[in-house]
């Protein structure tokens, strides 16, 4: 399931969409078209010959080679094989940045390098602790924000006396708010300051334009910042024909103007291709299309009033 809404329209809208496009001409019935959506996958597979959804969320997605997301699992390894103390990986919602960062996170890992990975920390105090605890620190009882710090700190003293460098992995930071908080993050990779130490800091968060944040930013000596940028049409077209390979189905099954309309709905953001794209995949196979056309792609996406709006993004992708 989508965090958020694709553009401005969420994705309990988009379902209820969906019931009313099937038919083609009339909507169905609540509890029948709740039905549908309930066995939809099945009857997906079976119209569609896959051996599965490649697009659904309930399953594990299948991972997609994207050339950004590559190039930027590449910097990141690198900054932790270099050994640079703070990494920033910031990219909006739906990117993939914890797919890129689970796949970092397993390249890096040696065994004289310890990884302590905490997601969506919501103060200095959690965070601290949860990546203490992923060191193997346990039983700490009740402490403070400092206490805390220093739990993480003897930690990390206790890996590099043995030997072992440590990766510090701070995926969802922006459920960070509070200024001392910002502060305690943007100071992981300083935390053990001894020349020794061989700490490396990746914090993953989307992108903050307050002006908490950006004062923070400009005290914190970043040593390097990676970015994800949205998916282009070319590439938004490749990367629906490889998850539909990945589950068997080799046709095409998206006409280009279709997949122009939803790379220009969600903007480029695999995430939101893939919610719109398997909600398309379950409209067409009801109504028996040979391929998914645009008024499928736009009859799951939007409300009425959200046409025109829809059709203007395929204009513009096609220029």
């Amino acid at each position: 399931m989508l965090r958020a809404g694709i553009g401005r329209f969420g994705p309990t809208q988009i379902e209820g969409n969906v019931s009313r496009y099937y038919n083609g001409s009339r909507p169905f019935a609540a509890t029948e078209a709740r039905e549908r959506l309930e066995n939809g996958t099945d009857m997906i597979e079976r119209y569609w010959k896959l051996a599965f959804d490649p697009f659904a969320s309930r399953i594990e997605p299948s991972y997609v080679h994207l050339p950004a997301q590559l190039e930027a699992e590449e910097r990141l390894v690198r900054a932790v094989e270099t050994g640079e103390r703070s990494v920033a990986f910031q990219a909006p919602s739906g990117l993939g940045k914890s797919i890129v960062l689970a796949r970092v996170l397993t390249r890096v890992r040696t065994p004289i390098r310890r990884i302590a990975r905490v997601d969506g920390p919501i103060d200095g105090l959690s965070l601290h602790l949860g990546l203490a605890e992923s060191l193997g620190v346990r039983n700490v009882g009740q402490v403070d924000r400092s206490q805390a710090r220093r739990v993480l700190l003897e930690a990390l003293k206790l890996c590099r006396l043995q030997g072992a460098g440590v990766v510090l992995a701070v995926d969802h930071h922006q459920c960070l708010e509070d200024p001392r908080d910002r502060l305690d993050l943007q100071r992981l990779g300083r935390i053990d300051p001894h020349p020794k130490a061989r700490l490396t800091a990746i914090l993953v968060g989307g992108r903050r334009d307050d002006e908490n944040s950006e004062s923070l930013d400009r005290e914190n000596d970043w040593n390097l910042t990676v970015g994800l940028a949205p998916l282009t049409r070319s590439e938004a077209t490749a990367y629906l024909v490889a998850k539909l390979k990945s589950a068997g189905r080799l046709d095409p099954t998206f006409t280009p103007k279709a997949i122009t309309l939803i790379h220009g709905i969600t903007r480029g953001v695999p995430k939101g291709i893939d919610r719109i794209a398997s909600l398309a995949l379950r409209a067409a196979a009801l109504r028996k299309l040979e391929m998914i056309t645009p008024d499928v792609v736009e009859g799951v996406a939007f409300e009425k009033e959200g046409a025109e709006t829809c059709r203007s993004y395929g204009e513009r992708s096609l220029d």
